[in-house]
């Protein structure tokens, strides 16, 4: 899992923050609303997307997300389209299993605060996978003890993805 943020210093504050999925060395296809993550019976940390914020005034307000870009190494876009959660406080890792129906409880869900959408036609080319931004303003206030955001992937119709494909999650925010 690689993660970092970037800072460019000036008010209000931009910073960029990047974090990556592998999912297994498989190629079985998703149904609607089934989780992507890396492992299909005990998630670990890189089931999901962890963006830090911990340079940002933590506890002290909010961040302001703007933009989201989602980069997958695999050329194939058919039917590649996926929700990406967006959680202040991660939900049960038991309920993130790969390639299983998503089974956020409905109190887990209460701390979802947006949800970024990835169609399926939205997709371009590049040489090493597709990539897709969507421009989304999406507010979160900062839990006092946290500076984490956490994403979650579920995959929306049928998707065959390749086998160890790398699915990357940037997101842009503004902190003033």
């Amino acid at each position: 899992m690689a993660a970092n943020t970037t800072i460019v210093t000036r008010f209000p504050r931009s910073y960029e923050v990047q974090d990556s999925i592998t999912r297994l060395a498989n190629a079985t296809q998703y149904a609607d609303g089934d989780i992507l993550s890396d492992h299909a019976t005990v998630p670990t940390a890189g089931a999901y997307f962890t963006l830090d914020f911990k340079t940002t005034n933590q506890g002290n307000g909010s961040v302001r997300l703007t933009d989201f870009t989602l980069h997958k190494s695999d050329l194939d876009e058919t039917a590649a389209a996926f929700d990406v959660l967006l959680f202040t406080t991660l939900p049960t890792l038991a309920n993130l299993d790969d390639n299983a129906q998503c089974a956020i409880t409905d109190a887990e869900m209460l701390n979802c605060k947006g949800v970024i959408r990835f169609l399926a036609a939205g997709w371009t080319n590049v040489v090493l996978g597709n990539i897709q931004t969507i421009s989304k303003e999406i507010g979160i206030v900062m839990d006092s003890d946290s500076s984490i955001v956490y994403g979650v992937v579920v995959v929306q119709d049928t998707y065959t993805p390749g086998s160890g494909e790398i699915f990357t999650l940037t997101a842009h925010a503004i902190m003033e």
